[in-house]
């Protein structure tokens, strides 16, 4: 069965994982920001990559305790990064089209504010990654 055959693989991957890797217990949120972050902006999806690494960080975050609201909050916002932030995602195309300009001068106009909010996003994750 193939369900079966996936729910394995990901309790192999975490049992794999608390051998080798000891991460603390207040940054998953940080680390999953971060990669759903690279990942987005690598793909320029937004949904698409939510909904491919939820199923993988779920079991690895849960085997820390981390909050899992905490860490369904990282991925978004992993993923809300990646979609603003690279230039051949569809939010920056269909935005630039409906402004006329280039998608490279739309995605310079946003970086900063990109930038800006990912940074106190972490700090966020950060604090609530101490206090939840």
């Amino acid at each position: 069965n193939i369900f079966s055959n996936y729910f394995n693989e990901v309790f192999h991957i975490d049992s794999v994982q608390r051998g080798f890797i000891e991460i603390p217990r207040e940054s998953p949120g940080i680390l999953c920001m971060v990669l759903v972050a690279a990942l987005g902006f690598t793909t320029g999806s937004f949904w698409g990559m939510c909904a491919v690494v939820t199923p993988i960080i779920f079991p690895l975050a849960a085997a820390l305790g981390a909050n899992p609201v905490l860490v369904m909050g990282a991925v978004v916002s992993g993923g809300a990064f990646g979609s603003h932030a690279c230039f051949y995602g569809d939010a920056t195309i269909l935005a630039s089209t409906g402004a006329c300009i280039d998608n490279m001068e739309h995605t310079m106009s946003q970086l900063p504010y990109v930038l800006l909010a990912s940074a106190l996003t972490l700090v966020g994750f950060l604090i609530c990654g101490f206090m939840l």
